[in-house]
């Protein structure tokens, strides 16, 4: 069976990670993803800006989908390295949506139980992509979770020139 999935409007998502982030280190991931593209190519600093979200996230796996003219989505960078299928599977449901995603796979055949999160990144009402998340294991990823990440989304897409 497939992951079980639930949808929250992204704007309701920005609204709540902007009040979660006033109250603590929202300015420094700002400047950790400015940063993460100093001096090197765009792939690598998006790959930079993974790290900064596995780390505040404590995440298990992140990715970036970014725009393709011909593929609709396509994967540009992902941390530690390959995409899980319930992570690709969440990126395209809110792709297609254009709102922030969760889902979760129940353990089975000895493998843990994963929660998935993925957010739009917008820049000035145009989508350039998704911002997914895996954890495995561990406390499964809430809507506080996701309304962090849509905010993160939203820095990820003033780093990248939107």
């Amino acid at each position: 069976p497939a992951p079980a999935e639930l949808g929250f409007l992204l704007a309701d998502l920005l609204l709540e990670g902007r009040q979660r982030l006033e109250a603590s280190n929202g300015a420094d991931d700002l400047v950790a993803f400015w940063r993460a593209f100093l001096g090197v190519p765009r792939p690598r600093g998006i790959e930079r800006c993974l790290e900064v979200i596995l780390d505040r996230m404590a995440v298990t796996s992140s990715a970036v989908f970014l725009r393709s003219t011909t593929v609709g989505l396509r994967l540009a960078a992902a941390r530690p390295g390959e995409v899980s299928p319930a992570l690709a599977t969440i990126a395209r449901t809110a792709w297609g949506r254009q709102n922030g995603y969760m889902g979760h796979k129940e353990a089975k055949d000895g493998s843990e139980a994963s929660t998935t999160a993925a957010v739009p990144v917008i820049s000035v009402s145009r989508p350039l992509g998704i911002l997914a998340i895996e954890r495995v294991g561990g406390r499964p990823l809430e809507r506080a979770d996701l309304a962090l990440l849509a905010t993160l989304g939203e820095r990820v897409a003033w780093a990248l020139g939107g």
